[in-house]
């Protein structure tokens, strides 16, 4: 659900539940999951009845309401998970308007409408809602793998896909001067949407790593180094906007008037802070090494564009290409001197991006992958979460964003802005902008069947 899951999810709640901390000392000792107590009583998290379920605090948690409606706190089925043992995350099972019918790696993933969905998501299971009004109204959805773009761009053309992206490659094929549809795609009944990505993609530093970590000149100079502008011309097709730091353009408590001076491409200033960083090194930088997460062309451009970048400040880069599987792994281990990684907004909060640079979240989390550490912005860190949202809140956000821009413990590169396509015959589509609802929204659209079917005659 979101780009930079790499761990556990045991610090949403971490601290935050009466007893839960217990819970999982208890079963972290236990040599399997047979040998665990399902039964053993969690003082702060208690069933009422089938509908309800009591959660004592520890303290204050601003968050919560937007942390149960996140994919990972669902409660699930324990007779089902009981039966299906490792097998539930291919089976899983819910109440959702969809159920998981289909997995087929590398093929498709199919999704159906669940027959007991309760009809609407704002009302309890017990009310009846006539026939007319019952959701969803897609009664198959059917997610296809295509590892490479063009096969699924052909696929969109001949209509065989209701909605799609544009590969970069035939990106003028699709949108005219200006970033409108062209007006081919129009006359097609292509229908484009535009809106910005709440996500931050970044080059990650090792702080733990003997030369990048300990060398904030070398890091400041490497960020000033990179042409974020460029990049989203050349490889984005211009839909993009150059990151300056851990909130996103689109985002709540984002500072439009916040000035960056290590994202704003300067050679000038950067091959004198390569001055510093050589000082501070005891010599030349010798050769860096950064990890992709992917093995296709794309990560192979993205790569070399870096490298051609910090080729001009006097820096050689060796990429690593690893599956997403494998980068995963390393970064848990924080083996990676740098590493390509990005942050989708899991809740329409800062604090989604700024726990990335909290030291509590070094480690098991899987937030805090450069292991980054500083005093000041955890105090600050741990005085905002116990806040509701206000201008107090969000000077305190402001403040250790400077913070993380100052200390450069990664190389911020972009937030994009989405542009999606799909044809008129796709009705009521509202898309959202969270991770964990781009399923669910898909419960209010429906399918025109007849302009569908019209589509086909005239091709």
């Amino acid at each position: 659900s979101t780009a930079g899951e790499t761990g556990n999810y045991s610090s949403i709640f971490e601290g935050k539940i009466e007893g839960l901390t217990d819970w999982w000392d208890y079963t972290a000792k236990a040599a399997s999951s047979e040998a665990i107590d399902w039964d053993r009583p969690i003082s702060g998290l208690q069933a009422l009845d089938d509908y309800t379920v009591r959660i004592q605090l520890t303290e204050a948690y601003p968050q919560l309401l937007y942390n149960l409606a996140h994919m990972p706190t669902s409660i699930v089925c324990r007779p089902a998970v009981e039966k299906l043992g490792r097998d539930f995350d291919r089976t899983p099972i819910g109440s959702g308007p969809f159920y998981f019918e289909e997995e087929r790696p590398e093929q498709r993933v199919v999704l159906r409408a669940n027959p007991t969905y309760r009809g609407r998501p704002d009302i309890d299971g017990g009310v009846e809602v006539p026939a007319a009004d019952r959701l969803p109204h897609i009664k198959r959805i059917e997610f296809g793998y295509f590892p490479q773009d063009l096969p699924r761009w052909i696929r969109f053309r001949d209509g065989q896909l209701d909605r799609s992206g544009i590969p970069k490659e035939s990106f003028s094929q699709a949108i005219r001067f200006g970033g409108e549809l062209t007006d081919e795609m129009r006359r097609d009944g292509v229908i484009l949407r535009k809106e910005p990505d709440p996500s931050v993609y970044y080059i990650g530093f090792n702080m733990n790593d003997a030369v990048v970590g300990r060398n904030k000149p070398l890091r400041q100079a490497m960020s000033m180094a990179f042409d974020r502008e460029k990049y989203i011309r050349i490889y984005s097709n211009g839909r993009g906007e150059p990151a300056n730091g851990p909130l996103p353009p689109s985002f709540p408590a984002y500072d439009p008037t916040h000035i960056n001076p290590y994202t704003k491409f300067n050679l000038a200033a950067a091959r004198a802070k390569m001055e510093e960083a050589r000082r501070i090194n005891g010599g030349s930088i010798p050769a860096l090494t950064v990890y992709m997460g992917d093995t296709d062309t794309s990560a192979r451009q993205e790569v070399e564009f870096f490298i051609s970048q910090m080729s001009q400040i006097g820096l050689r880069i060796n990429p690593v290409y690893k599956t997403w599987a494998e980068h995963q792994e390393v970064l848990n281990k924080y083996q990676a001197q740098m590493f390509y990684m990005g942050w989708v907004a899991d809740y329409p909060d800062g604090q989604t991006f700024l726990q990335l640079f909290s030291s509590r979240m070094i480690g098991s989390s899987g937030l805090n992958l450069t292991a980054y550490k500083n005093p000041e912005y955890d105090a600050l860190f741990d005085r905002a979460s116990l806040m509701v949202e206000g201008p107090q809140r969000d000077a305190l956000y402001l403040k250790m964003q400077e913070l993380v821009c100052d200390d450069c413990p990664v190389l911020f590169t972009t937030s994009p802005v989405v542009f999606g396509l799909r044809y008129n015959w796709v009705k009521n589509y509202e898309p959202m902008d969270y991770g964990n609802g781009r399923v669910m929204y898909m419960m209010y659209a429906s399918i025109d069947t007849k302009a569908r079917e019209a589509w086909f005659k005239r091709h």
